[in-house]
């Protein structure tokens, strides 16, 4: 790529003059193409264009002078061809889509009635959606009740942290759940909505040494953690229904049939 001159003679001598290097080992053959009406400072990004669409090795202008390119041009190019080409790809994978969409059967009513549903899923998901960190939370609660903590101090924020996930869990599976408490047979519902109640003697040294706690004994514990693995795996398995059902929608392809229908319709 060489500046233009309006003469159009001049253009060999200019170039030998611009580019010695690679005039005396490939001589100039023939103007392949003329891009008018280009402003100095765009030269470098015009070589940059023709380097994304033939190659690197095989285009030379502007700036770059030399058959051989420092490293810090390679870097230099390598940076301008990903900054100026995504455009330039992304403006044809959108016209590639748009011819793609416009032969496919655009009824503006569907492709709204499926965004719509779309919509409802997202919004439903959020009814179930839970910090899945409580499953490993809850694992912890029952190592430290197997094996005892000698002071509660260190743990308290943490513990008192999962009392009340596992309560909002709760709450959550309840209002959520159609039949929630029947499948959860609840033993006490005071168990479920303040969970300390029924941990704080199980956890908390002086009130195992008070009740004279001990693990073997215990009956309530595994019915209790039932339970609350029954809330916490029933609210995750509904968000990975939900998922999967959201996930077979394509909705940017949706919006641009729609766009397109809309459109051809107006």
């Amino acid at each position: 790529m060489i500046p233009g001159f309006s003469i159009h003679d001049e253009e060999h001598n200019l170039s030998a003059f611009l580019y010695p290097e690679i005039v005396r080992t490939n001589p100039i053959v023939t103007l392949h193409h003329i891009e008018y009406n280009v402003i100095d400072w765009q030269i470098d990004g015009l070589v940059h264009k023709y380097m994304h669409e033939h190659g690197v090795e095989n285009i030379r202008g502007g700036r770059y002078k030399h058959w051989e390119l420092t490293e810090a041009e390679r870097e230099e190019i390598s940076i301008a061809i990903k900054f100026f080409a995504f455009d330039i790809d992304e403006q044809k994978s959108k016209i590639d889509r748009f011819n793609k969409y416009k032969q496919m059967n655009n009824d503006a009513t569907s492709l709204k009635n499926a965004l719509y549903k779309h919509e409802t899923l997202a919004k439903e998901r959020e009814r179930y959606r839970i910090d899945r960190n409580i499953i490993y939370e809850l694992n912890w609660l029952v190592s430290i009740i197997k094996n005892p903590v000698e002071k509660f101090l260190p743990i308290s924020d943490r513990y008192y942290a999962l009392m009340t996930a596992l309560s909002n869990v709760f709450k959550q599976f309840d209002r959520e759940i159609e039949d929630a408490r029947d499948k959860m047979q609840i033993i006490c519902e005071l168990v479920y909505s303040k969970p300390y109640t029924f941990f704080d003697c199980r956890v908390i040294p002086n009130e195992r040494e008070h009740s004279k706690y001990k693990y073997e004994e215990d009956t309530m514990l595994d019915a209790v953690l039932k339970g609350f693995e029954l809330a916490i795996y029933t609210l995750i398995n509904r968000e990975d229904e939900t998922i999967f059902e959201i996930e077979c929608f394509n909705v940017q392809e949706l919006k641009d049939r729609l766009f397109i229908a809309e459109t051809q319709t107006n």
